[in-house]
């Protein structure tokens, strides 16, 4: 089994990108090992991020065209959810031709890109710095820490998963606490930065889950 995992994500051709869509049973040995992590594998996890790139590539087009045709918000997320649908159940579907699911990926990003293209276009409107900002921070975030769990040779970060779902859980309480009881702008601004710590643990988790 594991000669043909890696026979699958060390190749080169169309058939890698199909295997990032394809699913295999709950492992919880392999879940739990922690073994050094093959270059076939950092190979898979390199695809994995091309495709991710290529996604928020799109849901950018997205953006700017929603700029210009202004489409209902009802009909993006109409829209998205039957991608999401389609996406998600087609993985299970044996007869699914696994080579159609990267256009729709694309499609989904493009869909995606639209359906925040007004909340983009007032935030140009009030500060151009804005989008420009947000967009260099999330990148350098993101490709920071995803570096971090892909050059690891160790799976440690596995474990965060309890303290961070914890973290998510303790978020939530105190938000709900904050909207009714308390309603402080300092309490806002811990959340805010508590959830970005969050989820910045969330990208190494999810990066070595891929992996």
């Amino acid at each position: 089994r594991m000669q043909h995992a890696q026979s699958r994500n060390g190749g080169g051709g169309e058939g890698d990108w199909t295997n990032l869509f394809s699913t295999s049973s709950f492992d919880l040995p392999t879940l739990l090992k922690n073994n050094d992590i093959s270059y076939s594998t950092q190979a898979h996890l390199g695809r994995v991020y091309a495709a991710l790139m290529a996604t928020t590539a799109f849901a950018g087009v997205g953006v700017v065209a929603n700029m210009y045709m202004h489409i209902p918000p009802l009909i993006t997320s109409i829209a998205m959810m039957y991608l999401m649908y389609n996406l998600h159940f087609s993985s299970h579907n044996q007869h699914a031709d696994p080579s159609q699911k990267l256009p729709q990926l694309m499609l989904f990003g493009l869909v995606q890109g639209m359906s925040v293209g007004s909340l983009v276009e007032l935030a140009l409107f009030v500060d151009p710095m804005i989008v420009a900002q947000a967009f260099g921070t999330t990148v350098a975030v993101f490709a920071s820490f995803a570096a971090v769990a892909t050059f690891s040779q160790r799976r440690s970060y596995l474990y965060l998963a309890g303290t961070l779902a914890s973290a998510c859980s303790f978020l939530l309480m105190a938000s709900l606490f904050n909207s009714f009881f308390l309603q402080s702008a300092g309490m806002f601004n811990a959340e805010l930065y508590l959830g970005l710590s969050v989820f910045i643990g969330y990208v190494v988790f999810d990066t070595q889950m891929i992996i």
